[in-house]
């Protein structure tokens, strides 16, 4: 029997700005470690289903703006220094990344970070000609599967019980006025503790806005100004007399 071919290899240089580049992967680091999945993060920041996805991969050219920031700082409940170093050792950083599938054809990029000269290297070599093309070990990334479900410390609510907050929240005109996933997620915990985790909510609104599978009781169509998406009341039409959240 011959055995599989192996998956062929992509490798290329690409030069990141450092603080950018830091900020990515200390966030990528920090929702992994509570339980978030890409695709939960995109839709809590109110943005397409894979800007995260897209964020964390080093071929694509996807970074968080300041707002962006501001808002990881909100959706975690974390100061911004969590996600935002306020230095870095270099301002650029240059790496080279090596793509390809997995076993299971996910895929994968390995990621390393050309050596940062020393002062005893510059002194032994002034032009520092043995160092600058030394690339060390910076991180591995495996693409995420849209809805995998990553371990959490956090409260997963039963989706029936977060249905019926929703059910609660649509009846008494939450939605008449347009609302953010933020704006959801923060009556969510108010309602089920601080230690929420917005997976079953994010559930529940898919469900309400699917016209094909689920029972579309809200609308998704809008954004706000800063571009992030907003639920509103499905009876209420784009045009009616209604705020747009500003979150």
């Amino acid at each position: 029997m011959d055995k599989p071919k192996p998956f062929k290899k992509n490798t290329k240089k690409q030069i990141f700005n450092g603080l950018a580049f830091e900020k990515i992967y200390r966030t990528k680091a920090f929702r992994e470690k509570w339980g978030y999945s890409a695709y939960e993060c995109s839709f809590l920041l109110g943005k397409h289903d894979f800007f995260f996805r897209d964020a964390e991969d080093p071929f694509e050219n996807t970074h968080f703006n300041i707002i962006d920031t501001n808002y990881l700082e909100l959706i975690f409940n974390e100061p911004l220094s969590t996600f935002s170093p306020p230095v870095v050792e270099e301002d650029t950083y240059h790496l080279k990344v090596t793509k390809y599938r997995n076993e299971v054809r996910l895929w994968v990029w390995e990621i390393t970070k050309r050596k940062t000269p020393t002062r005893w290297d510059e002194f032994i070599d002034p032009r520092n000609e043995k160092n600058r093309d030394v690339y060390e070990p910076f991180t591995t990334v495996i693409e995420e599967k849209k809805l995998v479900e990553l371990p959490t410390p956090l409260n997963v609510v039963p989706f029936d019980e977060v249905q019926s907050f929703i059910d609660a929240l649509l009846s008494e005109g939450f939605f008449d006025e347009t609302k953010t996933a933020l704006d959801i997620l923060r009556r969510c915990r108010k309602h089920f503790g601080d230690n929420f985790h917005p997976r079953n909510m994010i559930r529940v609104i898919n469900h309400y806005t699917n016209r094909k599978s689920g029972v579309p009781l809200l609308d998704k169509s809008k954004t706000n100004e800063f571009g992030r998406r907003v639920y509103l009341t499905a009876s209420r039409r784009p045009g009616d007399d209604s705020a747009i959240s500003d979150l």
